[in-house]
């Protein structure tokens, strides 16, 4: 009994300590995108690809095993202050949110 006690204290407390986080990712989560459109803007006129450019923006490269059906790895691009990046998704909800603007004009 006095276990379930605990738990029923400790439940709030670690509530209330993920809660405390939330804003501070969310502040992160802003300082790293204003990083990154930073560093954007600063290559936009690119000529092109160097070592010094792909240092800056992709903190590492994951290639997955081989499917042994398919033989293909799957490959993610992990950038600097943004993490994995999923291109097909964004493209994917840029579409629908073009085609939904295109219906409302």
């Amino acid at each position: 009994m006095s276990h379930d006690y605990e738990l029923e204290q400790s439940n709030p407390k670690s509530v209330a300590e993920v809660l405390r986080m939330e804003p501070k990712q969310q502040e992160q989560q802003k300082i790293n995108a204003k990083a990154f459109v930073a560093a954007v803007k600063k290559y936009t006129d690119m000529q092109k690809l160097d070592a010094t450019l792909l240092r800056e923006f992709i903190d590492r490269i994951e290639v997955s095993h081989a499917d042994r059906k398919t033989k293909t790895r799957e490959i993610t691009i992990v950038y600097n202050f943004i993490g994995a990046f999923d291109f097909a998704r964004a493209i994917d909800e840029a579409q629908h949110t073009t085609k939904k603007q295109q219906k409302t004009a």
